[in-house]
């Protein structure tokens, strides 16, 4: 469903105190029927976890190869889901595509029961207002914003779609504080992208990520990483962890999953 802009309308808070098993895939058979599955990103193997991700002749992850599903990922109502991966890897592309934005944006887009915030509409908000001030300090004022609309979309009572190429753990825990305080289950959505595609990435938009940034990413991205495919999604209820290819086969997302009892 395109993404409509709008204000948002004040909903209050639903805790639930539970954590999520992770979201759900839709899956279409040959005839046409859908058979829906628990998408447990728990464990180990691929066909249990739901993680859509490919592999080459010799078993290892390739981002040519996606899964022979389309995924529909359904998450329960209320859930902050962060779209995280490596800068340049296809997060902003991503949401692009599934909420018709166009780029233009300068403030969160609504869709349907879900908010849906990109970094670069903080950006896009800040442009040409804080020239003045160092780099890191233009960084941290568009990272305080960005962190404040998803605060926002939260409280509001909005399930949450969120960018963040940050993926530190004292940034994770954060987000899984937000959530936490105003009732919602916190997942992570993991666009695994190699160093290489995401440097081309990043030099196809024309902004490219200092070396030693960029090393710093990548040594944090590769650990949470690790964590995710070995079965640890913490501090998250759930990591799903998908490759570019899976991910321009990705349909939707959905925030209509049974709650977990």
């Amino acid at each position: 469903m395109p993404a409509t802009h709008g204000t948002l309308t004040a909903k209050g808070p639903q805790p639930d105190g539970t954590r999520s098993k992770g979201p759900q895939t839709d899956r279409t058979r040959p005839d046409g029927t859908q058979a829906d599955r628990t998408d447990r990103t728990q464990g180990a193997q691929a066909d249990r976890t739901g993680r859509t991700q490919g592999a080459q002749a010799d078993g290892t992850p390739s981002e040519e190869c996606p899964s022979p599903d389309t995924p529909l990922l359904r998450y329960p109502p209320r859930s902050l889901v962060i779209l995280t991966g490596l800068p340049g890897a296809g997060k902003t592309t991503l949401l692009r595509r599934l909420y018709g934005l166009t780029g233009a944006e300068g403030s969160p887009a609504v869709s349907g029961p879900a908010v849906v915030i990109d970094s670069a509409q903080s950006r896009l908000r800040w442009r040409g207002r804080l020239d003045r001030l160092p780099k890191p300090l233009r960084t941290a004022a568009v990272f305080a914003t960005h962190v404040t609309r998803i605060g926002r979309a939260l409280a509001a009572g909005h399930a949450v779609v969120a960018h963040n190429r940050g993926c530190a753990p004292y940034v994770l825990r954060g987000f899984a504080w937000l959530a936490r305080r105003h009732g919602a289950g916190f997942h992570l959505l993991l666009l695994d992208a190699s160093p290489e595609a995401a440097l081309a990435g990043q030099q196809a938009r024309g902004r490219v990520v200092a070396p030693a940034t960029f090393a710093r990413h990548r040594r944090r991205w590769e650990a949470l990483l690790t964590r995710a495919r070995a079965g640890d999604p913490s501090p998250a209820a759930s990591a799903h962890v998908m490759t570019r290819a899976d991910a321009a086969l990705l349909t939707a997302i959905h925030f209509d999953a049974a709650a977990p009892r």
